[in-house]
């Protein structure tokens, strides 16, 4: 089925999706910078992090956390920004792209938020 991607919504404007870009590009560029840190030092030591901080966490040190930042929190943010930028066909992006009149970054960029939110909850619960 083919989707029209050329209807008018909130984000044709090029100030919005200009910030939400930068946004994301900002999200993306700490995340893969502190993910990096966690996977390259996993006790934590770089960051001046103990790992007491993990004792009602599930994870032994910061490496699985740090696994998540830099893909969940990193890679994908760069990968949405640049997609709405480019506008690339995917197909399985296609396949999570609720809003059938949107071009799949935006709704990239709405998982994204949810994950964010989610990992500052679980964040909030374990540290």
């Amino acid at each position: 089925m083919q989707r029209n991607h050329d209807k008018i919504s909130p984000l044709t404007t090029t100030s919005t999706r200009n910030i939400l870009i930068g946004l994301l590009i900002f999200l993306g560029l700490g995340a893969i910078g502190g993910g990096g840190v966690l996977i390259v030092s996993p006790s934590g030591r770089l960051f001046g992090m103990p790992l007491s901080m993990l004792n009602k966490s599930p994870f032994a040190d910061f490496l699985i956390p740090g696994i998540i930042l830099f893909t969940v929190l990193g890679l994908v943010p760069c990968l949405v920004a640049y997609a709405m930028l480019k506008k690339p066909a995917c197909r399985l992006a296609e396949r999570f792209n609720f809003f059938w009149d949107m071009h799949w970054s935006r709704t990239g960029s709405i998982y994204v938020t949810f994950a964010l939110i989610i990992w500052l909850q679980i964040e909030m619960m374990f540290l």
